[in-house]
């Protein structure tokens, strides 16, 4: 047992309670201030500054998305019907070129691009892997081996 005046003891003044309740009133001004009204609706704030670099994300994920879709089908042709497994990534690589072109937007700019090629990376192995997959339990399923 610690002696009180041991001065990590309890009883230290230094050392306050946790689970004492708060103090009442609470310390700062009482009353708290008011919060400040929202501004008004017709009050705008000055438009964002445009971003002279905003064309730089998407033509650089452009190509790189289209490179990553011919690699693609020159290592593992796929059907042209297919090719719907890269719409997700067109769409993207679409928002990329259409969200305003604001400084606030480039992250999403970059975003929209980075995983658009990401899909057209992705997806295309995805589905031959599902594919595969479905031909070798049909295979198993039916006696093929």
């Amino acid at each position: 047992m610690r002696h009180p005046s041991d001065p990590s003891h309890p009883s230290d003044p230094s050392h306050p309670n946790p689970y004492a309740p708060a103090p009442w009133p609470p310390p700062g001004p009482w009353p708290p201030p008011a919060p400040r009204p929202p501004p008004a609706p017709w009050v705008r704030r000055p438009p964002a500054p445009p971003d002279p670099l905003w064309w730089l994300p998407p033509a650089l994920c452009t190509p790189l998305a289209l490179l990553i879709v011919y690699l693609n089908q020159s290592a593992m042709p796929l059907p042209a019907a297919w090719f719907v497994v890269y719409a997700p990534s067109l769409a993207l690589l679409v928002a990329s070129w259409l969200v305003p072109v604001t400084r606030t937007w480039r992250g999403g700019r970059i975003a929209f691009g980075a995983c658009a090629c990401l899909l057209a990376f992705v997806l295309h192995r995805l589905l031959a892997m599902v594919v595969y997959g479905l031909i070798y339990a049909l295979w198993r399923f039916f006696g093929g081996g």
